[in-house]
């Protein structure tokens, strides 16, 4: 049977849950509450593998924590309900589902024994949770880990073992071990061939490697074209709207680090034509600004790069620029091929919005006449 596609980043939900998790501290296991709505699926995602940050990377808070207002226990419940399908509405299955996403950046010693209780709890009893994914992943050297790492392939071990199970093992291995993830999403995609979930996982594993690299980087442009043409297959299972919007974003990117320019510009259009103010995925505007200015500077037309770059700022941020920060890609490529101004101008409208010390300081260097790598990460 086809599982929808969930169609936007869960570093969105990572990041609204970060705001009030490093004030708050959930309750260790949370009641179901019958008000809560749940999210609809089309504006949730599995979590990718290849996500910048983790939950588990979160910075710890000094603050002191505070008991959690009950609208943000039913928010957490609705979240698990949404994530784990099966669960039903007051399950001992639900609440474990609620206290693991409520708990993920818990950084506390008792959050993190409640987060492994919840893991150790869901994969003896209800391994096919979809909230057993990577938002909800150890890693390797945490307590745990081996431990239910080995249980979890033992269960994913059968070639009957569920799909849901199968996803879950290659989302937990994705960051250790990326060539057991791909294997396990390509036993997935021979289950279950008409879901472009599948080759959508595997193109993000490709590109994990890729966020850190500079344009041009042999390695990266290696790596992204694996996801490109993961993602070209991808698209030929794709219903239109949200699913074919997520899709195109990550396809427009791949192509255009990749170097496929004219790829990434009919990609880049094509997302870019179909959003409307029913579909304002601000995030997906991005990405199809960034790929049209890579191949526009492939192409050698800087000016239009230059007005790519300009036009993307003039978006509102998504969920990923807000929390993450936006993409350098082409600031930085137009910033070493000596376009200076577009560039500060650029940085002056995302120190609006994201880490305004970090983009001071490179302003600053950028007055200075210094030539530097743009990286958000770095």
């Amino acid at each position: 049977m086809k599982r929808p596609l969930l169609v936007l980043s869960l570093v969105g939900i990572v990041a609204g849950l970060y705001v009030w998790l490093t004030r708050i501290q959930p309750p260790a296991a949370p009641a179901p509450s019958a008000s809560a709505t749940a999210t609809p699926e089309s504006e949730v995602s599995a979590a990718p593998s290849s996500s910048p940050e983790s939950a588990a990377d979160a910075p710890e808070t000094a603050e002191p924590a505070l008991p959690t207002p009950p609208e943000e226990v039913e928010r957490s419940v609705a979240w698990a309900r949404d994530c784990d399908a099966a669960a039903e509405h007051g399950s001992e299955r639900e609440q474990h589902n609620a206290s693991l996403i409520a708990g993920m950046l818990d950084r506390t010693e008792e959050g993190k024994a409640r987060k492994l209780d919840d893991l150790r709890w869901l994969l003896r009893n209800a391994p096919d949770s979809r909230c057993i994914g990577s938002n909800a992943t150890l890693h390797p050297g945490q307590d745990g880990y081996d431990e239910l790492t080995a249980l979890l392939a033992s269960l994913a071990a059968p070639d009957d073992a569920p799909l849901d199970v199968l996803a879950n093992y290659a989302e937990w291995v994705a960051v250790p071990d990326a060539a057991t993830s791909l294997a396990t999403y390509g036993r997935l995609q021979a289950r279950d061939p008409e879901n472009p979930q599948w080759l959508s996982q595997e193109a993000n594993i490709h590109m994990r490697d890729t966020s850190r690299a500079p344009l041009g980087d042999a390695n990266a442009a290696t790596s992204a074209a694996l996801a490109a043409e993961a993602l070209r297959e991808a698209l030929t299972l794709a219903d239109e709207g949200m699913q074919r919007d997520h899709l195109l974003a990550k396809a427009t990117a791949a192509a255009a680090i990749a170097g496929d320019y004219e790829q990434a510009e009919t990609w880049g259009k094509e997302l870019l034509a179909g959003l409307d103010d029913k579909r304002p995925n601000n995030h997906a505007r991005w990405v199809g600004h960034e790929g049209l200015g890579l191949a526009a500077l492939g192409r050698g037309d800087a000016e239009g790069a230059i007005a790519e770059l300009l036009q993307m700022s003039d978006v509102p941020p998504g969920a990923v620029q807000g929390s993450f920060g936006p993409s350098m890609r082409l600031a930085d490529a137009l910033l070493k091929a000596g376009h200076r101004d577009p560039v500060v101008e650029y940085l002056q409208k995302v120190g609006t919005f994201w880490q305004p010390d970090k983009v001071n300081a490179w302003l600053e260097r950028l007055k200075a006449g210094e030539t530097f790598t743009l990286n958000r990460f770095g």
